[in-house]
């Protein structure tokens, strides 16, 4: 899934058009997340993002049949543009403030995506500034065949596209019982005034206390319920980060 914010300009990489395209610098590349306040994460990434992230859901179109489609995000900032986990140093280094990055932000500038009607592919965002025809690791060798950077970067995308694939499916089921709602946070900041997170989904706590036992039986089986229960753990960080934004305030 593709965040328009954070790949500018993402192209299938080509043996041919970037022959001669180099990784120069790795230390910029989270650097171009400062103002991508919302970070797609998979299902596999709940378990560590829960405890530095409020976990929501924003809708991500329709399927094949015309069915609304839900994502998890991690928030970062409190509103677009800002993103409170990062801080640009000299020469536009980054230095990242969290604990756990998320896989998208781990591979930037690859990424996967659909490179037609059947099939994904391994991309770059070719608008980075981080890219070099002089210096850094080669994309491709001489002979044409990709470097050992991209073999790596293939094997990556490939396991983040079949966990983007069991997260997709963990969306069509909250959809498909009705899990999710939209939701108005309220977040209280250390001067005592309020400040109000909306845009989002979260669990339904109506509708998950309803949930007959035959449902809750399957939603447990199929794991729904546990990562249920780390999404709304993860709702104290929103009190977090209402405090770095509060503390990015007064410098």
């Amino acid at each position: 899934m593709l965040n328009p914010n954070l790949y500018i300009s993402p192209k299938p990489l080509d043996p041919v058009a970037h022959k001669d395209l180099r990784f120069s610098d790795g230390s910029r590349a989270i650097g171009c997340a400062e103002r991508v306040n919302v970070v797609f994460i998979t299902a596999q990434e709940f378990d560590a993002a829960c405890k530095e992230f409020p976990i929501l859901f924003m809708t991500a179109g329709e399927d094949a049949l015309g069915r609304p489609q839900v994502a998890p995000v991690a928030v970062m900032g409190l509103q677009e543009g800002e993103n409170h986990f990062i801080r640009l140093g000299k020469g536009g280094r980054a230095q990242w403030l969290g604990r756990y990055t998320p896989a998208f932000l781990r591979l930037y500038p690859f990424t996967v995506a659909r490179v037609d009607e059947a099939h994904w592919g391994l991309c770059i965002d070719e608008d980075w500034q981080g890219w070099s025809t002089r210096k850094g690791v080669p994309l491709f060798q001489d002979d044409g065949t990709p470097s050992a950077l991209v073999s790596e970067m293939h094997g990556a995308i490939g396991q983040l596209e079949a966990q983007t694939e069991v997260t997709r499916v963990f969306g069509e089921r909250l959809m498909h019982f009705g899990l999710l709602e939209d939701r108005q946070i309220n977040v209280r900041l250390p001067d005592d005034s309020e400040y109000t997170v909306a845009g989002f989904l979260s669990v339904s706590e109506e509708r998950l206390a309803s949930l007959s036992k035959m449902e809750i039986s399957e939603l447990h089986r199929n794991g729904v319920l546990h990562l249920l229960s780390l999404h709304r753990a993860s709702l104290g960080n929103l009190t977090e980060l209402a405090w770095r934004r509060w503390k990015a305030s007064l410098s």
